[in-house]
């Protein structure tokens, strides 16, 4: 046994190539197939808290008089907190509110994360203390609550922000609220990320300590979708929450018609928490599984067809042990231990690799896919790879070993010619040569379309300069709409652009509530005043030379001007994309033409402005409007190479009010990647997967192709025996390959339409990348099949 696998591993090492080739391709197989499996088990196990059939979530749905969905996936503060009230409903509930925040008595004063919970919140979710304890609830009446000035805060806050000194007790200020801490969560990845994949809150409110939880009289109307209610629920909860719903509809109903929305309908529902924290995942995670099999099973027909080549080049040493009186048991038992070898190799770099690439899917993948940072390879997951790989060996053995006829070897040793191997049926090896060139040609024109696609959309060009870009977002507690605030908030932008202005690396300054890559609100346009046919586009508030100051090119017409920004009053002139007026019938000689905006006010078309574009938003229709100071954020242009913190820009706006902070500082081109983050990821992976493809079938090919170029030797010498030239061999074989192969590219055409039918895609957009996989594909086979030709024509010429 030992000699026996001293063999296997000298084997390994003068095989060099063949072994690489076969390890590469099968470790990185098992990787994938390892990491999508953790991937789609994780997707689909239970959460891990207690009872998890039984954790929900309700959602809201509001629709208005024409039964469109108007909110969805949202509530109000206080139907949250009713229904965290009702009895019948919930075993344990809590009401949850997601905000962000300013510590204000730190030195950088940075912008954390909050939640607001009630204290059912940690037993719900199994979060357990580090030190100190959990808040108290707030008051049935949820008015006065009893432990407004009192916080927990995450590990990792306090190993940031409060390791200088005992943490519990501490006084922390954020935004115009002082609280205390009173307790310190464990270090755990617990949180549910109920909001936002790659939720972390910094700190645990009370849930009555926000202005935003506060029960106003209109707060009914105040429905968002970072407030939700989750619990665990009772057996009669449906029928408890539908008996609610009519309630808190009613409720909702009468404040709509008040304030002049018309009829409104709120619906509540309530759903697994498993679907709203691994929905997403559990999709993506079958569609990985799903790919990884078929990378899985390609690779090994590619790998068996390389290994019965190998084999079947080393039968002489077969036939030799033969005649030395080796026995069948001895001879199988080598190439059980080479096979062996290869595999465990093959499994030992997968286990390597596994972590690697988990990390990687996470990395990339946190942003986007809830719940990926709890996947993780266990133990076990290892073991039945292993089993699988020395599962495969032994399969791979048996299925070499049986192709030999022992003995006919040996009547070929003995001179009687009668001994033959035994070979593929020629219907099998032409049906292998066939079926890995349609899988193939399909999977790299697909891999093409990705490559091709998603690289279009990062080279397309986004509208605006991002280069030294900032967009400065303060800190504003007060929306109040009145003149006299309007006049102050006015006064004080106009001082911040003066004083940013006097600072040697700052080019420009301009007043823009958003800045050009953020869509959160819609304004309504159109060329007539029938509501009806008019547009809904995203609106965007900008000031004096905001598109000298981001970079975006004015086609026709001119910016708007300090007299035309408005103090909170409805605008006069608006700014069109180019998009968007082409979807209006407008051209560019159409500046100062009227137009009529929300609630058929009539305004006139100012300028038309360049498009602005991202791979996330695509080409949004955008109206910009005068900016009326109800928001009063800044854009900010540095000079080249120039640099500007946040504590600068602190220093430099409380000088003309202490009481103004930034509440964050957006670097458009890091904003500008991160938002093409999805396009460069998919624009990798059809990279990675046309050179896997590439690889595997070109594998598999060379195996197939050289087996039957073994096979077919002997034919050829005897035509060459009879005279026939070395180049007419040659162009026999290549032509009759063309022949061969032709009708596989209908066959790929035939499983591309097939695919696109089921997967709802246009069949002309992946022509192109079609006729240039078939091409590249049918290339690859004649370049290995004059390759194997002209290797076995060299043996007797």
């Amino acid at each position: 046994m030992l000699s026996d696998l001293q063999d296997a591993l000298q084997a390994l090492y003068h095989r060099w190539r063949m072994t690489l080739v076969f390890v590469t391709l099968l470790s990185s197989a098992m990787t994938a197939l390892l990491v999508a499996g953790v991937i789609a088990w994780q997707a689909h196990g239970p959460l891990p808290y207690d009872k998890p059939e039984r954790l929900a979530w309700v959602e809201g749905t509001l629709f208005n008089e024409q039964g469109e969905t108007t909110l969805s996936a949202s509530l109000s503060a206080p139907a949250a907190w009713a229904l965290h009230q009702t009895p019948g409903l919930f075993e344990v509930s809590s009401p949850v509110f997601y905000t962000d925040m300013l510590y204000l008595n730190h030195a950088k004063q940075p912008r954390i994360s909050a939640a607001l919970v009630e204290p059912s919140y940690f037993s719900l979710f199994t979060m357990p203390l580090q030190s100190g304890h959990y808040f108290s609830a707030s008051t049935i009446q949820g008015q006065q609550p009893q432990s407004v000035a009192q916080v927990v805060v995450s590990a990792r806050f306090a190993r940031e922000y409060l390791s200088t000194q005992q943490a519990t007790g501490q006084i922390l200020q954020f935004d115009d609220r002082r609280f205390q801490v009173v307790g310190i969560l464990a270090e755990t990845n617990q949180e549910p990320e109920l909001f936002r994949a790659a939720q972390q809150s910094d700190v645990f409110l009370p849930f009555f300590s926000h202005t935003a939880t506060d029960m106003t009289p209109f707060a009914h109307m105040a429905i968002r979708n970072n407030v939700m209610l989750v619990g665990r629920t009772l057996p009669q909860a449906n029928a408890v929450l539908q008996a609610q719903a009519q309630i808190l509809g009613s409720q909702v109903n009468e404040l709509a018609k008040q304030y002049g929305f018309g009829e409104t309908k709120l619906a509540l529902t309530l759903r697994p928490l498993t679907i709203k924290l691994k929905g997403a995942l559990q999709e993506t995670g079958r569609w990985l599984f799903g790919a990884a099999v078929g990378v899985i099973v390609v690779t090994l027909c590619n790998l068996f067809a390389l290994y019965l080549l190998d084999f079947k080049s080393r039968q002489s040493q077969l036939a030799l042990h033969l005649a030395l009186g080796a026995r069948q048991s001895r001879l199988f038992r080598q190439v059980l231990m080479h096979a062996t070898a290869l595999f465990a190799l093959s499994a030992l770099v997968a286990t390597v690799l596994a972590p690697a690439l988990l990390a990687l899917v996470q990395y990339w993948g946190h942003a986007v896919l809830g719940s990926i940072t709890w996947l993780d390879v266990s133990w076990s997951e290892y073991l039945a790879m292993w089993l699988v790989a020395l599962g495969l060996a032994w399969g791979f053995a048996q299925s070499v070993f049986r192709s030999v006829d022992l003995r006919g070897l040996r009547q070929q040793l003995s001179g009687s010619g009668k001994g033959q191997t035994r070979q593929l049926p020629g219907w099998l090896s032409q049906l292998l040569v066939n079926g890995q060139l349609t899988v193939g040609a399909v999977v790299l024109c697909f891999s093409i379309w990705l490559l091709s696609h998603y690289g279009t959309q990062m080279n397309t060009a986004q509208g605006f300069d991002d280069h030294g870009l900032l967009h400065v977002q303060l800190q504003q507690l007060d929306f109040e709409r009145s003149e006299q605030k309007a006049r102050a908030r006015r006064q004080l932008s106009e001082a911040n652009i003066r004083a940013l202005l006097t600072q040697p690396q700052i080019v420009a300054v301009s007043l823009s509530a958003n800045h050009p890559l953020e869509m959160s609100w819609v304004e309504p346009i159109g060329t007539n005043s029938d509501s009806a046919q008019q547009l809904t586009a995203f609106g965007q508030w900008s000031g004096e030379g905001y598109f000298a100051t981001v970079g975006q090119k004015i086609l026709a017409g001119s910016e708007f001007s300090a007299q035309q920004l408005t103090l909170d009053a409805p605008a006069e002139a608006v700014i069109l994309t180019l998009s968007l007026a082409t979807k209006l019938g407008l051209t560019l000689e159409d500046v100062g033409t009227t137009l009529y905006s929300r609630n058929q006010r009539p305004v006139r078309l100012q300028a038309i402005v360049a498009d602005i574009y991202s791979p996330t938003l695509g080409t949004p229709d955008i109206v910009y409007l005068p900016h009326n100071f109800f928001v009063t954020n800044l854009t900010v242009r540095l000079a080249p190479g120039q640099q500007l913190e946040k504590s600068d820009l602190n220093a430099l706006l409380r000088v003309q009010d202490s009481t103004q902070s930034v509440f964050q500082v957006i670097n458009m081109t890091r904003q500008s990647l991160a938002m093409s983050k999805s396009a460069r990821l998919s624009a990798y992976t059809g990279i990675a997967l046309s050179t896997l493809m590439i690889m595997l079938v070109g594998v598999g090919l060379y195996g197939l192709l050289g087996y039957l170029a073994l096979l077919h030797k002997p034919v050829w010498q005897i035509k060459w025996q009879l005279g026939a030239k070395a180049g007419t061999l040659m162009t026999e074989q290549l032509t009759g390959r063309v022949c061969k192969v032709i009708p596989v590219a209908f066959v790929s055409f035939l499983l591309l339409y097939s695919l696109c039918w089921l997967l709802d895609m246009a069949l002309p957009g992946l022509a192109a990348s079609f006729v240039i996989a078939v091409t590249f594909m049918f290339l690859m086979v004649l370049l290995l099949d004059y390759h194997h030709t002209k290797s076995q024509l060299k043996t007797f010429l």
